[in-house]
């Protein structure tokens, strides 16, 4: 985006300078409050990313591509361009894939765009504000106001970057990426004027007042494995050699690691030793690899405490741009690091009755334990027993703000009588350390961050008052001697400690744009040189225009000269439905592979035949009876349950008697032909030895009779 800002800057001074005789339709629209882009030939993708398939991507989106159709078949494909009217009367329809068909059917100009912006980036769908499998709605609850800032933008975790979706105020716009000073997003209905125009907007956060309903961006794996920083990785002491991306292998270890505590302390080594990839030996992981060599008597610091998988201490330290560990045992503690504290706001002359709110921002690298404001009778005086006193105990946070805490709230100024007071705010924090392969944890003692005297006077009293003269430093500049200024909050002030200007000091060489400078008071001391453009020219897709990109060899360039997109010249393939799966028909381009499918028809299923016995029953076990599919001579089996007989029942007339005993000894002699396995068989065989003796017909006979039992 800054590439952007350059070329703006160029154009907004003639912008001013000629508005009235501007045409209606110009590219660029600059207030006070914000610079609106809706020219497309005055953004690029690769002025929002490096990664060149994300750029590519957003060159599609900012030519026309954005998934929104005109027509529910999702057929009449509607010119997104930036600059155009994109979603006329709010009657379109967003495209979800090949296979879905249209989810959103109508909605606002600015909440379809969005959405179909979001698709064609993560081929997911946010619905009203529901996030897809690969998404995440981010948690507005950790801020106390929902107002789009700066600060709350990265307390919600905004990507810093393309990609988070955001629901404000009832509209629903692209961030195109943020910093401290400003907003850029990307939009449709962007001013509630022009309905459905499609626009950049580049807003300063002191302009933008709109409250955030939701935000929804893509998952930080979804989206490095869509667009990669580099397509190869090539890992190197656990870190690829191109992007930095780390290994696989470091993280899976660090997250079976069973501690990892936030610190940031000196230590100092007491023996030789290395630096790991890994926070254990090449033992312990064989990825664990020595990296840079220390000696006894070296001073490093340490970010972050890890207890790994053999229950062992490391700290993690920086080296040369990259994570490392060293073992704490070949360390010693050395100090801890505290921090800042900002923005302090305390009491200098109070009327009586009157409360008073102190402010101060607490900025540390370890964590802030307890932050207290003390108020003591007289100048001076910071010990004994306070008049009134607030704080709070155990914050456990790195940032604290007193305003908006109970150490303001709590602090009863409008109870003091008239007289003299010295305010005192103190604070204490702790930190961890590591000591003998064990973790320690120390609380600093309190210790005062600010002792200021001031007044209670009369509530009618307008100037008696004793003046406390606060010294201010203003330091000399290239044109100007500094002083040191004395000022008492009555307003009486003087100057004293007068000091020489510096003169100017020559900034780098001016070039084609930028001009030389003085480094210290930016006063344009040489004007730069102007661009020498050299052409080159690029073809047009199915889908892109055709234009020449002038290039300087500072790196500036611009586009023009563009010719018409050559639309897609699609391919088809049918292929057809078969017993388990649906038809289709398969549409590619041939120049640039863009495809989707259509023309679906439904599978035919399975058509069974009568079937035949591959395994005739038993009485001991199930028979197996076998179909085959006409159409695809697909197979399935299914049982046919076992014969059924009652031992003793040679007859088979539900009853044992001595005829069946009969039955019985004529098989036995031969004189009966049962075959084996029969039914018949099979209950003559009374000791299931599978055969039939005169033992079996004798069992049958005196069971008939009521003096033996069978099975």
């Amino acid at each position: 985006m800054k590439s952007i800002m350059k070329r703006i800057a160029s154009t907004v001074f003639a912008f001013f300078l000629f508005l009235s005789i501007l045409p209606s339709y110009v590219s660029i629209e600059a207030d006070a409050k914000y610079i609106r882009i809706t020219d497309r030939n005055e953004v690029d993708g690769c002025d929002f990313t490096k990664v060149d398939k994300l750029a590519q991507k957003l060159d599609s989106i900012f030519d026309g591509e954005a998934n929104i159709y005109s027509d529910k078949k999702c057929t009449q494909l509607v010119n997104t361009r930036i600059g155009l009217y994109a979603v006329p009367n709010n009657k379109v329809t967003q495209y979800v894939g090949p296979y879905g068909g249209p989810s959103i059917n109508s909605g606002t100009s600015c909440w379809i765009y969005a959405n179909g912006v979001y698709y064609t980036l993560f081929g997911e769908c946010t619905g009203n504000g529901a996030p897809g499998k690969n998404s995440e709605k981010l948690n507005l609850s950790s801020t106390s106001s929902k107002k789009a800032t700066y600060k709350n933008f990265k307390s919600w975790g905004v990507r810093d970057g393309v990609g988070a979706l955001i629901r404000a105020d009832g509209h629903s716009m692209i961030v195109m990426d943020y910093d401290e000073e400003q907003l850029t997003i990307l939009d449709g209905n962007g001013d509630g004027n022009d309905k459905g125009l499609i626009s950049l907007r580049v807003r300063s956060w002191d302009e933008i007042n709109f409250t955030v309903s939701y935000i929804i961006q893509p998952k930080e794996d979804y989206f490095n494995l869509l667009y990669p920083v580099c397509d190869n990785h090539c890992y190197a002491n656990c870190f690829c050699v191109f992007c930095g991306k780390t290994s696989p292998s470091l993280i899976n270890y660090l997250n079976q690691c069973t501690q990892k505590i936030d610190t940031k302390i000196r230590v100092k080594t007491t023996k030789d030793g290395t630096f790991k990839t890994l926070p254990c030996s090449s033992n312990t992981n064989s990825a664990s690899v020595d990296v840079a060599s220390f000696s006894a008597g070296e001073s490093f610091t340490a970010t972050k405490i890890i207890k790994n998988t053999e229950g062992n201490y490391w700290y993690k330290v920086n080296i040369d741009g990259y994570d490392r560990y060293v073992y704490s045992t070949y360390t010693q503690f050395g100090f801890a690091f505290g921090g800042t504290v900002e923005n302090k706001i305390y009491p200098e002359s109070i009327k009586q009755g009157s409360s008073f709110s102190i402010d101060a921002d607490f900025i540390f690298d370890n964590f802030i334990d307890t932050v207290k404001a003390e108020v003591y009778p007289g100048f001076g005086v910071t010990s004994g027993t306070p008049v009134i006193s607030s704080s709070v105990a155990s914050i456990a946070a790195h940032t604290f703000d007193v305003k908006d805490s109970n150490v303001n709230k709590n602090l009863s100024f409008g109870k003091l009588p008239i007289g003299k007071y010295t305010y005192v705010l103190k604070y204490n924090y702790y930190y961890y350390y590591c000591e003998n392969n064990k973790l320690k944890i120390t609380c600093t003692e309190m210790t005062p961050i600010l002792t200021k005297s001031f007044e209670v006077v009369s509530s009618s009293s307008s100037s008696s008052h004793i003046h406390s003269y606060n010294k201010t430093i203003i330091d000399p500049t290239c044109t100007e001697g500094g002083y040191s200024l004395y000022k008492c909050a009555c307003g009486d002030s003087y100057k004293n400690d007068w000091n020489a200007s510096y003169g100017h000091n020559p900034g780098s060489a001016a070039t084609c744009i930028t001009p030389q400078k003085c480094s210290r008071c930016g006063i344009i001391l040489k004007e730069s040189i102007g661009h020498k453009y050299v052409s080159g020219i690029t073809q047009p897709t199915c889908t892109a225009k055709g234009y020449t990109t002038y290039t300087c060899i500072c790196g500036d360039s611009y586009k023009c000269d563009f010719t018409a997109e050559l639309d897609h010249s699609y391919n088809k393939t049918v292929t057809l439905p078969t017993c388990v799966s649906t038809g289709y028909t398969h549409y590619k381009c041939s120049r640039c592979e863009k495809e989707y499918y259509a023309d679906y028809t439904d599978m035919l299923g399975h058509k069974w035949d009568s079937g035949k016995i591959v395994q005739a029953p038993t009485v001991y076990e199930k028979g197996v009876m076998s179909y085959s599919c006409i159409t695809c001579k697909l197979t399935k089996e299914e049982d046919i349950e076992k014969l059924d007989f009652v031992v003793g029942d040679v007859d088979s007339d539900g009853k044992v008697s001595a005829a069946d005993a009969r039955l019985a000894l004529r098989r036995s002699v031969g004189l009966e032909q049962y075959i084996k396995n029969s039914k018949q068989f099979n209950a003559c065989d009374t000791d299931l030895d599978g055969k039939v003796t005169a033992s079996d017909a004798r069992k049958i006979l005196r069971f008939s009779v009521g003096l033996e039992t069978i099975l």
